[in-house]
């Protein structure tokens, strides 16, 4: 109990100490203010203030309580701005001479009247320099320059008015409204450097707010920063035309290029909020902007984001104005005309690509010789070098099947297999015409190239639509009939593996030696040893997608190096030993590990439509398809583009209309593939094809093409 009572006693003495501290503190701090203000206690100032606010209407001694709501005004922005509570903070020397004038018998209406009777213009630019944080005074100062005072005379004092009362830190927006008149009229007699800082705070005021969209601003205070900022640029451009400055070097110091695009953009906003002086700024904007791009020729191409400017959208935009802005009808046009043209170019430049031209697909099958083939197949895909190569090469069964030296007994069937979007589809189109010798919408046209999409067989019913009635009963099979037709024919099973299982067994004998397929309606077998299958599956798609991300881990953490090269793999040291020279070896192990996966009764979780070993043995080959690499998915946005390219070349209203992009719009696109590579390229495809038709019709619609 001893104990308790001496360890109880620590704390009640350590409060007792901490309580002592923090007074003393307090009663230290409240001395030193008190001693930087040098307002003693005894100061009889606020005594006289009270005494004479009964005798208000006395004479002009009392002036200072004659405006109790000017007074008390002026004294909670003083206490405010000293206590760092608003926009400005003052020090203690400030914050004395502003109380005095405040609690003085010296009221406003004296040093306004001091204003007036001011004989010359340095006079009063003393009194507003003094006398800056009241803006009644200041307001008369400025009225008093602008009305008496030559321009020489009354501008000198625009420098201080500027970075004091326009672009200083923390400036009021009352302020600011009340001198942007002056420092609009004066501003060619500001230095440089102050010509500067007012054209940043009004830039950053319009682009804080969007232009007014945003909110948080006064209208008035919005309008008075375009109107200023027109007029620091027109000041600049006059400056130009005299040779002072470089122009370009001022406004790319106030204006970085990169800030532009959000400064116009809110400009536009204020133009459509009904802001008429909006249109000039705008205008002087583009001019300062279109010279400062065109003197940089090094400078990079834009980004084809929302942030550019000038684009289509911001023509449409304008386009939506159903009528200028009071003040603004002769300038409205002209603004238009700047836009159309500063979307229109004279000549294409330098950087710009162009659509790639490939090679026609549809020339005779016989003239095609091996590297004709391997070429035609390689600008009709993207990447899959190691795929092509053994199509064409090793074993090579298109090159033979298209020299005719295909056995004559058993057509030829080829599995395609790997994810979504990576060109099978593509490939047995661009087969078809080399096997046959015309263009893809021909042959199906006529029906000699043919797709049948094998989810739409997942009964087993469904095998009487596909092949015929059985045995014995007459009717019509769609692949009897077709192979009637054009024995000769390239037929697309795609997605194979979405039929039902029974298709499996019913494909034998059309795939098998001396193939044929029943004909119900004759009743006789029609042979299919001329025609070419073309199976497209899904099938081991994890597989190929793990290795190729196996592949290009080892190329950034092994040391050696793993490159895959627009679909071909090399896999091997930098010293060059044990170097497997072959490229395309590590796609050959990929192949095989396919073929071991279609053994099983199951791949991912899904039933095989190849387990049987039979359907296998009929396939001529296996050829698995790869993910892209970022190369192969530029490669791809081009030839997209130079796909769009030809279809508006087709089109009467594009007859003198040429499509050409910035290299910036291709990874651009590109980067789609990163996020979805589960997608493949079709998105991509479909995202290209959409945007090329916005913009072409937006352009057509807006008048930029004739």
């Amino acid at each position: 109990a001893f104990m308790k009572e001496i360890f109880g006693f620590i704390p009640g003495v350590g409060n007792f100490v901490k309580t002592s501290v923090t007074f003393l503190m307090t009663e230290g701090i409240g001395n030193i203010a008190a001693r930087s203000l040098q307002c003693g206690q005894s100061s009889d100032l606020l005594a006289r203030v009270t005494a004479t606010s009964s005798a208000s209407s006395a004479g002009p001694t009392g002036s200072a309580r004659q405006d109790p709501e000017g007074f008390a005004g002026h004294l909670f922005h003083l206490v405010s701005d000293y206590l760092n509570l608003g926009p400005s903070v003052l020090n203690a020397t400030e914050a004395w001479q502003r109380a005095k004038q405040l609690f003085s018998e010296r009221g406003q209406h004296e040093l306004l009247e001091e204003v007036r009777q001011a004989a010359t213009a340095e006079e009063v630019t003393r009194l507003i320099r003094r006398h800056a944080w009241n803006l009644q005074v200041v307001q008369e100062g400025l009225f008093a320059l602008e009305d008496r005072f030559p321009d020489h005379a009354a501008c000198a004092n625009v420098d201080f008015v500027s970075e004091r009362l326009w672009a200083g830190h923390g400036t009021d927006s009352e302020a600011q409204i009340l001198v942007a008149p002056y420092l609009r009229r004066c501003m060619a007699y500001a230095s440089p450097d102050v010509q500067r800082a007012a054209a940043r705070a009004a830039a950053t005021l319009l682009v804080s707010t969007k232009g007014g969209t945003r909110g948080g601003v006064s209208a008035q205070l919005l309008h008075h920063a375009v109107e200023l900022l027109h007029r620091v640029i027109e000041e600049w451009e006059f400056a130009s035309t005299r040779q002072v400055a470089a122009n370009a070097t001022v406004i790319q110091q106030v204006l970085p290029k990169e800030e532009m695009p959000a400064l116009l953009s809110a400009s536009l906003s204020a133009y459509r909020k009904g802001d008429a002086a909006a249109c000039g700024l705008l205008r002087a904007l583009m001019r300062a902007g279109i010279s400062t791009h065109r003197d940089s020729e090094s400078m990079p191409a834009p980004s084809p984001s929302s942030d550019s400017w000038p684009t289509l959208r911001h023509l449409e935009l304008l386009d939506r104005i159903e009528s200028p802005p009071e003040g603004a009808e002769l300038c409205a046009p002209s603004l238009r005309a700047d836009l159309q043209n500063a979307l229109t170019l004279s000549s294409m430049p330098a950087h710009a690509e162009s659509p790639a031209s490939e090679i026609d697909g549809s020339v005779p099958a016989s003239s095609l010789s091996r590297d004709r083939v391997e070429a035609t197949l390689s600008k009709a895909l993207v990447g899959q070098r190691c795929a092509l190569a053994r199509l064409v090469d090793q074993p090579g069964s298109i090159q033979v099947k298209q020299r005719g030296r295909w056995r004559s007994d058993l057509p030829l069937v080829l599995l395609l297999t790997g994810p979504s979007g990576t060109g099978k589809t593509l490939l047995a189109r661009t087969l078809a015409e080399t096997l046959l010798g015309s263009p893809i919408a021909e042959l199906e046209a006529v029906g000699r190239f043919r797709t049948f999409h094998m989810n739409q067989f997942s009964l087993v019913e469904d095998q009487k639509s596909f092949f015929g009635p059985p045995r014995g009963v007459k009717g019509l099979g769609d692949l009897p009939e077709l192979l009637k037709a054009w024995p000769d024919a390239v037929i697309l099973l795609d997605e194979v593996e979405k039929a039902h299982p029974s298709f499996a067994r019913a494909l034998l004998k059309v795939f098998g030696e001396h193939g044929a397929v029943y004909d119900p309606h004759e009743g006789r077998d029609i042979s299919t040893t001329r025609a070419t299958f073309i199976l497209t599956s899904n099938l081991g798609k994890d597989l190929i997608s793990a290795h190729a991300a196996a592949l290009r881990r080892s190329s950034t953490t092994s040391g050696g190096s793993a490159v895959r090269n627009e679909g071909a793999v090399a896999v091997g040291s930098e010293s060059g030993e044990d170097v497997e020279t072959d490229e395309c070896v590590a796609y050959e192990r990929l192949r095989e590990s396919v073929l071991e996966a279609l053994g099983h009764p199951h791949i991912a979780g899904r039933e095989n439509f190849f387990r049987e070993s039979e359907i296998r043995g009929r396939l001529a080959d296996v050829i698995p398809f790869l993910p892209f690499v970022p190369t192969e998915v530029e490669a791809a946005v081009r030839k997209f583009l130079t796909t769009e390219a030809k279809v508006f070349l087709k089109a009467s209203e594009f007859a003198y209309t040429s499509l050409a992009w910035e290299p910036s719009v291709v990874p651009f696109f590109a980067a789609a593939y990163a996020r979805r590579p589960e997608e493949g390229l079709r998105g991509i495809h479909n995202q290209v094809h959409a945007a090329v038709r916005q913009v072409m019709g937006s352009a057509l619609d807006a008048g930029l093409l004739k």
